[in-house]
């Protein structure tokens, strides 16, 4: 009796002793791994609700491509890794506007230096193939020594400032392993971030002679008047249009820097230019998700760790409005910037899709793996206050001085292509990196066409 008792009570302890091993087991692999159960937690609820909790949620991948051009075919290299580190692939970034990419720019700016290919120069300061017009040949520029010379197609080269996407050209300029990245940013979140840098931020000062013309469109549709951000919204919803100067700041914008046309509207037109532009990028980041974004370029480019340790610039600071909170400004702001969204929504999804391809427990993995390097390069730097890449939320700033409606009042009523030139011209002439007088005038031509003059 007492055997059999014994018999029943060590049976009884084995599922215990078994869930007790199991647990002791995963609390040594998390550890051995860099990994506290916080982590764990928070991953599991990252890669499970893989979507921003916004309005913006995924959509069926089957239902995009009923809706898509099954027909169209990859350009560049088809979303695969590359096969072989002994074959390096050279880059063209789209970097695109508010969307953290200037950390991304500073990542590849680097990996080119190491890997010795030459970088597309810029003819004038962060702006690249005659933006924002679509990428232009004749704007296309590398340095040798002291000089600026065209670059001819079959080039090895790095594209890495801001540009306005022409896949067509650059398929024909650009090696044939050349690989497409660009990255995207929730719309919502990257609308603030557009307002209040080129808006709010720079009312304590003059944007004279500025090529990127602070503060349009923006003060055109407030008519230099002191609004917030949903104010400003209202006002763009029933006034703004392609007339205005860099208009697209405040329509699409997102869908402007690849290239597509902002004013778009029509849901199956979207869905097919949604498509075309999936069959042209080679890899989408999504800014949300950073830290995965960064490990799956390290496998497509073949790249180190401590490529991938590099800090960017600081962020403007202000207080993050949820658009939620205002159905009716959900609404307007939804219809406004439907193209944006359906990139994201598209993007988003093939991302996740690709994440599940490289495997969660080996994403975990990494993404500790890259915290703890990140870490440790700060303390090596503590000194040199190295910044955080995270989202704002800091804070609006304070200004002492509000100058909108003086630089609004200053503008001359009529605006003839002349002026606009004559405007232009001189803003390149001073910023421009050693272009001649005719490539002077060409460019200024090329980008009052398309929307980039201003009157100030």
């Amino acid at each position: 009796m007492v055997k059999q008792w014994n018999l029943v009570h060590s049976r009884c302890r084995l599922p215990w002793i078994a869930l007790i091993a199991t647990i002791l087991f995963f609390i040594k692999f998390f550890k051995s791994n860099g990994a506290t159960i916080g982590e764990i937690k928070e991953f599991e609820t990252r890669y499970k609700a893989n979507e921003e909790k916004s309005f913006i949620s995924q959509r069926n991948q089957s239902e995009l491509s009923k809706n898509g051009d099954s027909n169209i075919t990859p350009h560049f290299s088809t979303h695969k890794k590359i096969s072989s580190c002994r074959s390096l692939p050279d880059i063209a970034y789209i970097k695109t506007h508010k969307t953290d990419s200037s950390t991304l720019r500073i990542i590849l700016a680097s990996l080119a230096r190491k890997r010795s290919l030459p970088v597309a120069t810029s003819s004038i300061p962060t702006y690249f193939g005659g933006y924002p017009g679509h990428m232009n040949e004749e704007f296309f520029f590398k340095r040798s020594g002291e000089d600026l010379v065209p670059v001819t197609p079959g080039d090895h080269f790095v594209i890495v400032d801001h540009c306005r996407l022409n896949a067509t050209l650059l398929r024909e300029l650009m090696n044939k392993n050349t690989v497409l990245i660009s990255i995207l940013r929730q719309p919502w979140y990257q609308f603030q971030s557009s307002f209040y840098y080129y808006y709010t931020s720079f009312r304590s000062r003059r944007p004279n002679m500025k090529i990127s013309c602070f503060p349009y469109p923006y003060i055109e549709i407030a008519k230099g008047k002191d609004y917030s951000l949903l104010e400003y919204l209202n006002l763009a919803y029933e006034n703004l249009n392609d007339s205005i100067p860099w208009f697209f700041r405040s329509k699409n914008y997102q869908a402007f820097d690849l290239g597509l046309d902002p004013m778009l509207d029509d849901d199956g037109e979207i869905k097919i230019q949604v498509q075309r532009l999936s069959s042209q990028i080679d890899f989408m980041m999504i800014m949300e998700y950073r830290e995965e974004s960064l490990i799956l370029l390290k496998e497509l480019l073949c790249m180190d760790w401590s490529d991938l340790l590099k800090f960017g610039p600081g962020h403007t600071s202000y207080t993050s409005i949820d658009v939620e909170a205002y159905p009716q400004m959900l609404k307007k702001f939804k219809k406004m910037y439907k193209l944006d969204i359906a990139l994201y929504e598209h993007f988003n999804a093939t991302f996740w899709r690709r994440v599940e391809q490289y495997g969660r427990g080996r994403m975990y993995d990494d993404v500790i793996t890259l915290r703890n390097k990140r870490d440790e390069k700060r303390a090596e730097n503590d000194s040199r206050k190295l910044l955080e890449i995270s989202p704002v939320t800091l804070g609006r700033r304070k200004r002492s001085i509000d100058i909108h409606q003086e630089i609004y009042a200053s503008v001359p009523k009529t605006l003839s292509k002349e002026y606009k030139l004559s405007v232009l011209r001189s803003k390149i002439e001073r910023n421009s990196r050693g272009l001649t007088n005719r490539q002077i005038s060409r460019l200024a031509n090329y980008m009052t066409d398309n929307h980039g003059w201003c009157p100030l």
